[in-house]
């Protein structure tokens, strides 16, 4: 964990002003009488709640204001050692005070969200709604908005009242996609009127469901269904000209080989399992296009042609 070398200077420069009275434990409320001692001395109970706890988690006690995570992401190594460390087996421990393992989780979360959602998990299965919430993120992060949703509503009902959780709340409910609802039909027929950046879907939908499309095409196996070779004079190679993405080992190597062109999903970490079912629709009405191909190729022109506009459009 990297730290600024400033906050190193003044935290050193706090220890220092401890004899004359001064405090370092800012995290402390001081409308709650306490005795001020060095941070060295603190039990690790202590330490993890004044260190890592949050403002909106009703677990925390009145003693403690809590850090939000900005503050937690300005906390010196030497703290966050301590926490991931001795704070963890803390946590272990004493796993019937499940604020303490949220504490250590929403700390990992910051540099390791594979070991943060274990410990997030074991935290919120003992009943932190505040360790719920942070799963939410987590799955907010993978593309999971159902999900994620669902989690951040209920740890609302339960009094996690942090008010930006308000704002991920609708703007998450604005993400939701059923796959089931994709109007295969109308993105066809928007794409033969080059009409398709009128329809509501999300850019990487969009987006995403024009690249399968025009990577089926592209690919040497539609030579199986559309005996011309010529066909792929008639393609833009400018369509998939996008960086690479290494996609996911579970993935069919069909899908592998659409997401190897197409750099635009909404997550940093991959496709969601959304956006895998509108590449996967891609891919299918791409080969109905090409089973029309012989007796109808004007259809496949005009929309290829929509495909053209759109992505022009959408550049």
């Amino acid at each position: 964990m990297f730290f600024n070398i400033i906050s190193v200077i003044l935290l050193l420069l706090n220890c220092q002003n401890y004899d004359s009275g001064e405090q370092a434990n800012v995290g402390l409320n001081t409308d709650v009488e306490a005795d001020f001692v060095p941070d060295e001395e603190l039990d690790i109970s202590t330490f993890l709640d004044l260190y890592a706890g949050h403002p909106f988690d009703e677990d925390l006690p009145d003693a403690y204001l809590g850090v939000d995570d900005e503050e937690l992401e300005e906390t010196s190594g030497r703290h966050i050692h301590r926490i991931l460390t001795e704070g963890l087996r803390y946590a272990k421990l004493n796993s019937g005070t499940a604020r303490y393992m949220f504490e250590v989780g929403r700390t990992a979360y910051l540099s390791d969200h594979d070991s943060a959602s274990v410990w997030l998990r074991s935290a919120a299965q003992n009943g932190s709604v505040a360790a719920m919430v942070y799963l939410g993120y987590n799955q907010l992060d993978q593309g999971n908005a159902e999900i994620a949703l669902n989690l951040f509503k209920e740890g609302q009902q339960k009094g996690f009242a942090d008010p930006v959780l308000f704002s991920i709340i609708k703007l998450t409910a604005k993400s939701i996609f059923d796959p089931q609802k994709f109007n295969r039909p109308q993105m066809i027929e928007a794409l033969y009127n080059q009409q398709l950046q009128r329809l509501s879907y999300s850019p990487v939908l969009k987006s995403l469901y024009v690249g399968a499309i025009h990577n089926t095409l592209w690919s040497n196996d539609i030579l199986f269904i559309i005996d011309d070779p010529e066909i792929f004079l008639k393609l833009d190679a400018n369509i998939s000209a996008k960086e690479g993405l290494q996609a996911d080992n579970v993935l069919t190597n069909q899908i592998k080989q659409i997401l190897q062109s197409i750099r635009i999903f909404s997550s940093s970490k991959g496709p969601s399992k959304d956006e895998v079912a509108i590449i996967e629709y891609g891919i299918q009405d791409a080969r109905r296009l090409a089973i029309m191909y012989e007796n109808n190729p004007r259809a496949l022109e005009k929309v290829y042609a929509g495909m053209v506009a759109y992505s022009r459009i959408s550049e």
